[in-house]
């Protein structure tokens, strides 16, 4: 009956069982619904195909149809595209792309052998290197922006690890050197992401998403799947963006680390929030809450020692600015603002966020009596002392967003002084 009332369009089914029934059928959520179910979600892409999808999926189903040596093959094979800057590279974001990955990452069996039989001897000291490299890329990213290690990182993977990958090691060593890679991919993709170069970005968060298929980390898998739903918001496709947070949590829930859990229920958050689902937002941060709470035990990898109630705090600043309520942007502030080294490209986001609370918005859920085009104006200029030195599109273009809306005071003399010292500090940046 449920499946007759898809079929005549009675009832839609939700985003999740829409990507899921495209996997199953090895097709997009076009072909299965027509315009009844996907034009409405798909609205720049509905009818549409190009040299973007079709990129895409030169990467995308060898890395999922595929045993795992072959996939180590993609991988290499997209890191030596990336370095040579090839016009396949340069490909669009699409929703359609998301179908067979999610899918797969869902239905999929583990990999029964990751072993590699190649000449070289990979063991532990290799993918403890691989993941200290990690480790140093995400703190480049969370200070300078996407922009500064990008290409540093695809070098390195492209130069040390392809001779990994392409070694001899045990099914043990095998998936955390996979997971190790995934990473490195999934941080590659962040880079992407926040630079701007959203195709790319997609490319390396599927590729991602599979080998962390292969490692069997579902912590790991957790972490790519929330990178993807912020993609995805971020590209204002919040059905999409929801089901991705929905499957990184489904995953979380399966590892030991409360603090994955926690991050995918706040970025699950965000995406309710974009939908118009308050109440679902709501419920999705303190899910969020009690998970944080439960955090810190054996089970936490320690790339996820980020997520931190600061972190959960400026979550909870950007869904409340989705959601146009203001002043629950002003209730976090105080917390995601408190000083935390290392976090520079959170700070510039997280500021300018509190800085568009203060400007009138028309269709904010409720009246606010303390817009303050001078307070917007002293809380933007805390931005100054890093914002020169970001490479990150995203937060100079929030911060742009936030200068183009306080160019209608030029009355106000605050504005003129924050506009000439911002452009002496961002001089030297590039969007």
């Amino acid at each position: 009956m449920i499946q007759m009332d898809w079929e005549t369009g009675k009832h839609r089914p939700g985003p999740r069982y829409r990507l899921l029934l495209a996997a199953v059928y090895e097709t997009d959520e076009q072909e299965i619904f027509g315009n009844r179910g996907s034009s409405g979600l798909f609205p720049q892409h509905a009818g549409k195909s190009g040299s973007g999808l079709s990129a895409l999926a030169d990467v995308q189903k060898p890395g999922w149809e595929s045993a795992p040596d072959e996939v180590a093959t993609v991988v290499t094979g997209l890191w030596r595209a990336d370095i040579e800057h090839q016009d396949t590279m340069a490909s669009f974001w699409t929703a359609d792309a998301l179908s067979a990955p999610l899918g797969r990452w869902l239905l999929d069996p583990a990999d029964h052998g990751v072993a590699g039989c190649g000449s070289r001897q990979v063991g532990r000291a290799d993918v403890d290197a691989v993941w200290s490299m990690c480790t140093a890329f995400a703190d480049a990213d969370r200070r300078l922006g996407g922009g500064h290690a990008r290409r540093a990182l695809i070098c390195y993977a492209d130069d040390v690890v392809t001779p990994l990958l392409a070694g001899r090691y045990t099914d043990q060593i095998g998936r955390q050197l996979f997971a190790g890679v995934a990473r490195l991919c999934d941080i590659a993709g962040f880079m992407c992401f926040d630079s701007g170069d959203q195709g790319v970005g997609q490319r390396y968060f599927i590729t991602a998403l599979r080998m962390a298929k292969a490692s069997g980390d579902q912590a790991l898998g957790a972490h790519i799947l929330a990178d993807m739903s912020m993609q995805a918001h971020h590209q204002r496709h919040a059905y999409e963006a929801v089901a991705l947070a929905d499957a990184g949590v489904a995953a979380a829930a399966k590892s030991a680390s409360a603090s994955a859990l926690a991050r995918c229920h706040a970025v699950r958050a965000r995406a309710l929030a974009q939908q118009g689902d308050a109440v679902g937002s709501g419920h999705a941060l303190n899910e969020a809450e009690r998970a944080l709470d439960r955090s810190g035990g054996d089970g936490e990898p320690l790339w996820m020692t980020f997520f931190t109630a600061q972190q959960l705090a400026a979550e909870t600043m950007y869904a409340a600015a989705n959601m146009r309520r203001p002043d629950l942007v002003r209730r976090h502030a105080a917390s995601a603002l408190a000083a935390d080294e290392g976090m520079q490209r959170r700070e510039v986001l997280a500021t300018a966020t509190l800085a568009a609370s203060y400007l009138p918005v028309e269709d904010a859920i409720a009246a606010d009596a303390d817009a303050d085009v001078n307070q917007a104006c002293e809380v933007l200029r805390g931005v100054l002392p890093v914002v020169g030195s970001l490479t990150s599109t995203r937060a100079l273009d929030l911060v742009g967003a936030v200068r183009g809306r306080l160019a209608a005071y030029p009355h106000v003399a605050a504005v003129p002084e924050l506009e000439r010292d911002l452009d002496l500090c961002m001089a030297g940046t590039s969007s």
